[in-house]
């Protein structure tokens, strides 16, 4: 089931989802699920938006430019509870330790197309899918450094 709200809280608004299971279904839409790299890349960009982009977790969504929403699995749960309310310095991405971030994420057909309209070169950054090379996470590093 996919789903594309403005925002989580108003996907349901008799039952609105909280803001960790929102970024459940984006973890999962975006990672593709059953890869624990890429889904906890993505939890840990969550993260690193709200710290250093001030990205209120419950206002997650499309406005964000998280397109990506599936029913989350156990992989996309578990993801983000690892993150969740945690220092970034506990990040295995020791570039989110000192301001930086995933900008952008994307597929390798991603890649592709941002190279051809030149909206973007080379990623930072590619965590390979062991199966589908094509569906390879690439990060495009943005930085907010701290002083």
């Amino acid at each position: 089931m996919l789903l594309s709200p403005p925002d989580c809280q108003r996907q349901n608004r008799q039952n609105p989802m909280t803001a960790k299971e929102c970024w459940m279904w984006i973890v999962q839409g975006e990672s593709g699920g059953n890869w624990k790299a890429a889904s906890e890349l993505v939890a840990w960009t969550l993260r690193a938006w709200e710290v250093y982009l001030e990205m209120p977790a419950d206002q997650a969504g499309r406005m964000w430019g998280w397109n990506g929403w599936a029913k989350p699995n156990w992989e996309a749960r578990q993801a983000v509870e690892l993150v969740w309310e945690r220092p970034l310095t506990e990040s295995s991405y020791q570039f989110m330790w000192y301001g930086g971030y995933c900008k952008r994420l994307g597929s390798a057909a991603d890649v592709r197309l941002w190279r051809s309209t030149g909206a973007w070169g080379d990623p930072y950054m590619t965590i390979p899918n062991p199966t589908y090379p094509q569906f390879s996470l690439n990060c495009y590093l943005g930085t907010k450094w701290k002083h």
